[in-house]
């Protein structure tokens, strides 16, 4: 009987071990899985999202997947068992100083009392400024970039205004690397009879804010698999522990042939 409560005390405490073993396994693989940061509609804003998170040394991968059957780019990055990450955290943090991923203006859609020309149109001005923004953004420094463009007088008059444009435009540096000149040979050259006169850009200072990444993830990180190791080792002991120990009750409860031996009587 004593035999008996002791292994149930035995099974019971391993159990124990195993389902700390399986819950801590589970938060560690579960936690670390990767984040969604973004979702893009081209491969080269998902490969400038990827520079600029490699810049600020943030690990993080791009994948196809497919949205209601279109192509897209989605890019992810580390998760955490915390219920965060410091990459993940930090990249938000990038992204969103560095304007990304670009907030395309919204597609133009035919129908109701717009002609036909008038769409397409459209469609071609919006285009026009998503390629301004992304050229512009491709100069030294620049984080953010805003466009308006204003399409020159189509109507027969007699003093027709010309085509114009404004660009504000985020650096940051201390010191820009481009001057206005430049800013305006760029937009008015991306645009047909624009030109550089006709071109107001306002360049801001706007420098990021600095990324401080916290150790407690990699202290954490260490800690859990530490504890994981230890259970792992622990139920590896009470496995062993057990098996030889109901071995040897198996092989104590076996009775010996020469228990039944009469006992001699003494006359």
């Amino acid at each position: 009987m004593m035999i008996m409560k002791k292994l149930g005390k035995i099974l019971n405490f391993y159990r124990a071990g195993l389902f700390l073993l399986a819950l801590s396994s589970s938060v560690f693989f579960t936690g670390c899985a990767t984040k969604q940061l973004a979702t893009v509609p081209n491969d080269s804003e998902a490969n400038e999202i990827i520079n600029v998170l490699h810049e600020n040394d943030i690990d993080a991968v791009k994948s196809e997947v497919t949205v209601n059957n279109v192509r897209q780019y989605q890019i992810s990055t580390q998760g955490d068992f915390f219920g965060g990450s410091d990459d993940y955290m930090t990249a938000i943090q990038i992204l969103h100083d560095n304007c990304l991923p670009l907030s395309d203006p919204p597609p133009i859609e035919s129908g109701g009392y717009m002609a036909s020309v008038e769409v397409e149109r459209a469609k071609i001005q919006r285009q026009l400024k998503i390629n301004i923004i992304r050229q512009l953004r491709q100069l030294p420094g620049v984080t953010c970039v805003d466009v308006i463009f204003v399409e020159p007088q189509k109507e027969i008059t007699i003093n027709p205004y010309p085509a114009s444009a404004s660009v504000i435009i985020n650096y940051k540096n201390q010191e820009p690397g481009f001057t206005e000149q430049e800013l305006k040979n760029l937009v008015a050259g991306s645009v047909q009879n624009l030109s550089p006169e006709k071109v107001t850009v306002k360049p801001v200072y706007n420098p990021v804010r600095p990324i401080q990444k916290s150790t407690h993830t990699n202290v954490g990180r260490l800690i859990l698999i530490g504890g994981v190791g230890l259970l792992i080792i622990l139920g590896s002991v009470f496995l062993v522990y057990f098996l030889r120990k109901r071995r040897g009750t198996s092989t104590s409860l076996v009775v010996q042939p020469e228990e039944f031996e009469e006992v001699e009587t003494v006359e």
